[in-house]
Parts: C-alpha cells; structure tokens; sequence
C-alpha cells in the first residue's frame, strides 16, 4: 500500500486546469470547465481586468453591491472558466448535446455569452455550483493519481 503524499494529494493535470473537464449536472446539461486559477492563466488575468473598474470600491467593505459581484464574477468565469455549455436535447437513451440553453418556454437559444448571463440571473445557484466545481481540485487531478485512489 502507498502512502499519500502531498504529491499525490495535491497534484493536478495541466491540460485539464487549462483546457477542462466536462460536468454533467441535473437537467440534462455539461460544462466544460477549466480551473479557476490554478494553472488557468486565463482566470487571473480575466479577474483583473473585470475587476479593474471595481478596485477602489472593493477596498471598502460593503462597497460592491450583491448584484456588481455577481455580475464581475459571471463576467470572469463565461471568459476563462466555462469553454463550453451544451444541453442534451435528445434522450439519456441517445444523448444529443447541443451548445444551446432550453429556456422555460422551451425554446431553444444559442449559448452565448449574453444568454449565459441570462441564465445565470435567473438561476444564480447554477452559477454558484459552476463555481464550487470549477475550484474542487478533485476534478483535476492527474489520472494515475485517480486511478490510484481507486485501488
């Protein structure tokens, strides 16, 4: 038996941080999400720069509004966090993932991101769930060191 090491705690995969991993979630939708920092460059500069116009307000607590923060973090994460959203519109039987978001009405809207925005206003936990995932580390590990949790 192998004893952990923070080597085989902590180590991630690079190409999954940058490039992502799908999560399928309830509803018959995946993401592919890279990590939110991490070796995902994209995420930190992407923070800076939505954050920029925020920074004096931020110092101050309570400065930024509940609906600023959001909307700065939406901002960043449809940037260089979620590389793709698609919804299953076929069956579980015989999936079709397409990259559209099914609205309440049923119909279908290209998942751009100005719908993604959309969606996540009126859906703020499925944002914040993205967020969650996107920083467990556990979705990033390398696949040997997966496989050898697995024994």
């Amino acid at each position: 038996m192998q004893r952990n090491t923070m080597w085989s705690v902590f180590g991630t995969d690079s190409h999954k941080e940058i490039h992502g991993v799908y999560v399928e979630y309830p509803g018959g939708i995946r993401v592919l999400l890279a990590r939110a920092g991490g070796r995902n460059e994209r995420y930190a500069k992407y923070h800076e720069i939505h954050m920029r116009p925020h920074r004096q307000a931020a110092k101050i607590p309570g400065g930024l509004s509940d609906k600023v923060q959001r909307d700065v973090i939406a901002k960043v994460y449809l940037d260089s966090v979620i590389l793709k959203f698609e919804t299953n519109v076929g069956t579980e039987e015989v999936p079709n993932w397409k990259n559209v978001i099914v609205l309440e009405s049923g119909d279908e809207v290209q998942a751009n991101k100005e719908e993604l925005t959309n969606l996540f206003t009126r859906l703020p936990d499925l944002l914040l769930q993205i967020i969650s995932d996107a920083n467990d580390i556990q979705l990033y590990r390398k696949a040997e060191l997966e496989d050898e949790a697995k024994n």
